[in-house]
């Protein structure tokens, strides 16, 4: 081959190749220019949405984009209003995200503001790259702390990433990991979403699970081909469904929230405290979330057997978290177990003062040890929060534990609980403050370390429900 045929293969090849990148470049473009998610096609939209949970309407939702010349502004809000165990309860959320209208569309500040019983929460934030800086102001019930941090890079690219990655068409098992803003610890995670169904035939949507960062729970969407979102199922069990406007709520006409949400059981136990053992099936729902904590007995025909208190060793001695204790948390527990030798009687020493300190009241906030000690009220979580907090301060390692608890016969059901387990004589010990127990009751089911699990659970499983096997009374 001569030395000119050579040179015009190799001619020729490069001007393929030069022809197959512009032609690549330019179908890229053309997506670009085609893509309603492509930041410079963007348009303000509002997107509603109607809150269910346990097949009733609880509230609304809604993601606004507006725009001008110099920024994009996200705002997102929850409204959720409803009666839980007989008092009319309102929790709103509402976030604004403030980005740069130029690329790389970086965020540029924002405000958070929630409304929960007896809690308002307002953070206003300004994220500086330039500066090298992100400011924060915090308030809780009007209680302000300053935080300067490290600056955030996360852009209005990465907000609409699922939308954008929906709208190229991916195929079943596709998935892709999408950089997500931390409001609390402001700081930018990776999720996970993976593509579980197409759309085919009359269903004209795609099926997206949504793994959240170090959560064995996910959000499920239903998002269009286009990407929009219009259901979600989050791991509380709330339902996000796309409405055409926002709808109206009418809480007189409600269930009850709280007993609503429960584990049926198919008949009447009785009084906890007084039953000796108890064995139940499940007639709905998946038995393994009963095989997560190591003091639940299920046996091979996956029946759940119960006995009175909670006792199970450990593999080693639980680490004691202390840097962060209230000093007057500390100062009530010291007070309340001077003169006390025994761990088990300065446990009982603090349930008992615990049990008397907080006045029972449904509160589903988040309230902090500091807000707990000042209002005196509250319901499971605070009690099991302050406790573990005082048994922190006497250097006795304790947790909260998530489960489940009969409610009584006039409800027939189990309702969600926490309570909490006291390192003792190298074994765990549950003990209840809320209930004043130094032994649990048959009825108290742990389903995990921490107070989210029995939400997670009962959200997961929308139609569980047990059966009674046997039962015998002290």
């Amino acid at each position: 081959m001569s030395n000119t045929l050579r040179r015009n293969i190799k001619i020729i090849a490069l001007l393929v190749f030069i022809g197959l990148a512009a032609f690549l470049f330019w179908h890229f473009k053309l997506q670009q220019a085609r893509s309603a998610w492509h930041i410079p096609n963007l348009q303000p939209f509002k997107q509603w949405y109607q809150i269910n949970w346990h097949g009733q309407s609880v509230g609304w939702a809604s993601v606004e984009l507006s725009k001008t010349d110099e920024h994009f502004r996200i705002k997102e809000q929850d409204y959720i209003e409803g009666r839980v165990q007989g008092e009319r309860l309102v929790f709103s959320y509402q976030r604004e995200l403030l980005f740069e209208n130029k690329k790389p569309y970086n965020l540029l500040s924002g405000n958070i503001h929630s409304l929960e019983p007896e809690l308002v929460v307002e953070t206003q934030f300004s994220n500086s790259l330039d500066e090298n800086k992100l400011q924060v102001i915090d308030k809780r019930n009007g209680k302000q702390t300053l935080r300067n941090l490290e600056p955030i890079i996360y852009s209005l690219k990465e907000y609409f990433k699922l939308a954008s990655f929906i709208e190229k068409q991916p195929q079943q098992g596709d998935s892709i990991n999408i950089r997500e803003l931390d409001n609390e610890a402001f700081s930018v995670h990776a999720t996970h979403y993976e593509i579980e169904e197409e759309p085919f035939d009359y269903k004209k949507y795609y099926v997206v699970r949504h793994h959240h960062q170090q959560k064995s729970e996910a959000t499920w969407h239903r998002v269009t081909p286009k990407g929009v979102t219009i259901f979600s199922m989050r791991p509380s069990g709330m339902e996000f469904v796309a409405s055409e406007g926002k709808v109206s709520l009418n809480p007189e006409m409600q269930q009850d929230l709280y007993y609503t949400s429960g584990v049926t059981i198919d008949k009447k136990i009785g009084n906890p405290r007084k039953i000796n053992k108890l064995v139940l099936s499940l007639e709905h729902g998946d038995v393994s979330w009963f095989q997560r904590h190591p003091d639940v007995n299920v046996d091979p025909d996956k029946l759940i057997h119960l006995n009175p208190g909670s006792r199970y060793p450990a593999r080693s001695k639980p680490r004691l978290i202390k840097a962060s204790l209230h000093p007057i948390a500390r100062s009530m527990a010291l007070a309340q177990t001077q003169g006390v030798s025994s761990q088990w009687q300065k446990t009982k020493a603090l349930v008992d003062y615990v049990n008397e300190y907080i006045d029972y009241r449904a509160l589903p906030s988040g309230f902090n040890v500091a807000e707990i000690i000042d209002k005196k009220r509250g319901d499971c979580t605070e009690h099991a929060k302050l406790l573990v907090e005082m048994l922190h301060a006497i250097d006795i390692p304790a947790r909260e534990v998530s489960g489940l608890v009969y409610l009584g016969d006039k409800e027939q059901r189990f309702g969600g609980h926490v309570w909490v387990e006291v390192w003792l004589d190298e074994h765990w010990v549950g003990v209840d403050p809320t209930w004043n127990l130094m032994e649990l009751t048959s009825t108290h089911i742990p389903l995990s370390i921490g107070e989210e699990g029995a939400m997670a659970a009962l959200s997961s499983q929308i139609e569980i429900s047990f059966k009674l096997e046997d039962i015998s009374y002290k």
